[in-house]
C-alpha cells in the first residue's frame, strides 16, 4: 500500500517542492513540465514552464506528489476543503528537526506540548499554506 498526499499549486509547486525537498531529502522520482507533454502546447506562454507532475519519495510506501494548477482552475481557500499533513516519527531529534524546517517562514499553530494521544505534538503551517501536525510518540504506531 501507497500513501501519497497530493498537493496542488498556484504556480510556486517548484518552489515548494524544492523547499519539502531541502526538509525530507531524497530525490524527485518525477518531475514533468507542461511544456514537455503534447497538451502543454496548448497553454498560454506563461504556463509552459509550470509543474505537471512531480514527486518526492518520503520513505518506504509514502510520496509526496504535487502539481501546478492552469487556467481557470486556480487554488481557492474558500474551497470548503480542509486538510493537514501529519508527520509522525519514534526519532525525538527527528521531530524538532523537521517542525522547525516545516514552519522556518510560515507560521507556529500549536508549538510541541504532551497529549493524550502523542509525547510531543505540534502544528505549523508552511510559508506555501499547507498545515503539517507533527507528531512524536515513544511506543510503535499501531
Amino acid at each position: 500500500m501507497l500513501l501519497e498526499p497530493y498537493l496542488i499549486f498556484n504556480g510556486n509547486c517548484e518552489e515548494a517542492f524544492t523547499f519539502y525537498k531541502s526538509v525530507f531529502g531524497g530525490n524527485f522520482d518525477s518531475f514533468v513540465r507542461y511544456n514537455e507533454m503534447t497538451e502543454g502546447n496548448l497553454l498560454p506562454d506563461n504556463e509552459q514552464n509550470k509543474i505537471l507532475f512531480i514527486s518526492l519519495p518520503m520513505g518506504e510506501g509514502i510520496r509526496l506528489m504535487g502539481m501546478d494548477t492552469t487556467g481557470n482552475t486556480p487554488v481557492s481557500d474558500s474551497s470548503n476543503v480542509a486538510f493537514s499533513l501529519s508527520l509522525g516519527t519514534l526519532e525525538e531529534d527527528e521531530v524538532y528537526c523537521l517542525f522547525e524546517k516545516l514552519a522556518d517562514g510560515g507560521e507556529v499553530l500549536m508549538p510541541f506540548q504532551q497529549t493524550y494521544w502523542a509525547d510531543r505534538f505540534a502544528m505549523c503551517r508552511d510559508k506555501f499554506g499547507i498545515q503539517w501536525r507533527i507528531v512524536y510518540r515513544v511506543t510503535e504506531y499501531i
